[in-house]
């Protein structure tokens, strides 16, 4: 079977569906299974993306000549597009690009802020994303959701059935594992850190709760013993209300991903409050790299931190207040089971899963 997996989403480098692109292009082509795995992209955007990963993955990425704007037309009308990518036996997208087409489509919905939380979505991303998701669901394609809270909310509020929806797990890459002394003290010199200090790693949009996260900090930092704490946050700048850093507050901007490791090493506690995720891979990253982890008890997150994390209530700054001295109380018991918990997410699970669901929706289609 000829499998085409759109990678568009690959352009967005720093991002979870920048991630999770890449994580699975990589595993299903090095799973050893008697299927192709056909690369497609449909845009001219950050080209050089796409040509770093042809060589690194040693495949032809097939790019659409085409301008965004207009493949994002193209893609909203009736006609098949299954030209476009070499006419294969089954197209395996995500939620930003839904073409028409006569053979059986999948497509991966990573969550539902936009329908929950519409107020910390830009304007016109949300819209899209309506358009895109009520295509799906008119369409009748199969969905892949990267947690059983996104396959909960796609029931909830799109009326699907349970026999529409899989739940798959992305992967964390085992490039995120705790980091050497020699590296962490090399990172910290880069960006002039000194512990202890928070970390947050992820877009500083609203729906990242940075706001509640400062005030739960300044709260600890106030107090007697906590002076010297710091609250590093790293990732660009998203949209809506500017961020503005206060005192003790460090804003690193974007950091490449080899320097992740040893930052999520470092870290006295990694603090992530966030409204809602899909799925929420910087906190399996920083699991895999030890760090003692505070999080949200809402949307997947308690499903994907298991046991081994702090929940609090997000919305609750003396809650994540809280969370954070439970977590400096219990940090060694933390680390001990982030390691463990998190070495159940790996890419070559998440391939073999999808490629059972490819052959089960292929079969179907052919009856």
């Amino acid at each position: 079977m000829q499998i085409a997996l759109d990678i568009s989403q690959a352009a967005y480098q720093g991002t979870g569906v920048g991630r999770y692109t890449i994580g699975l292009s990589r595993a299903l082509l090095d799973l050893n299974s008697p299927h192709t795995i056909k690369l497609c992209a449909g845009t001219l955007r950050r080209r050089s993306v796409f040509l770093a990963l042809e060589k690194e993955f040693g495949v032809k990425i097939n790019l659409f000549p085409l301008p965004p704007q207009i493949f994002t037309h193209i893609t909203k009308l009736p006609l098949p597009l299954d030209f476009l990518y070499d006419n294969p036996d089954l197209l395996h997208t995500s939620d930003w690009t839904e073409p028409t087409t006569t053979c059986p489509r999948i497509t991966t919905v990573h969550d539902l802020v936009f329908k929950i939380y519409p107020n910390t979505v830009e304007e016109g991303i949300r819209l899209a994303q309506e358009r895109r998701l009520d295509k799906i669901v008119k369409d009748g394609t199969y969905i892949i959701a990267d947690s059983a809270s996104t396959k909960q909310d796609l029931m909830k509020y799109y009326n699907l059935t349970e026999d529409k929806i899989s739940i798959v797990y992305p992967g964390i890459s085992s490039f995120y594992k705790p980091a050497e002394k020699k590296e962490i003290d090399r990172v910290k010199t880069k960006y002039h850190l000194h512990s202890p200090f928070l970390l947050f790693v992820g877009t500083q949009e609203p729906r990242k709760n940075l706001s509640r996260a400062t005030a739960a900090y300044k709260k600890i930092s106030h107090k007697p013993g906590w002076e010297d704490l710091k609250l590093v946050l790293v990732g660009n700048v998203g949209w809506g209300k500017s961020f503005s850093p206060t005192s003790g507050v460090i804003s690193l901007g974007y950091v490449p991903d080899s320097d992740l490791p040893a930052l999520y090493s470092a870290c006295s506690i990694f603090l992530y409050p966030s409204l809602y995720e899909g799925f929420g891979y910087p906190v399996l990253e920083a699991m895999a790299c030890g760090a003692a982890v505070v999080t949200s008890n809402i949307s997947s997150l308690p499903e994907i931190s298991g046991q081994a994390a702090v929940l609090v209530d997000p919305k609750d700054e003396l809650d994540i207040m809280s969370g954070i001295i439970k977590a400096f109380q219990i940090k060694s018991s933390l680390t001990k089971l982030a390691i463990t918990h998190s070495s159940q997410f790996s890419w070559q699970n998440t391939a073999k899963n999808l490629i059972q669901i490819y052959e089960r929706i292929s079969d179907a289609h052919r009856a």
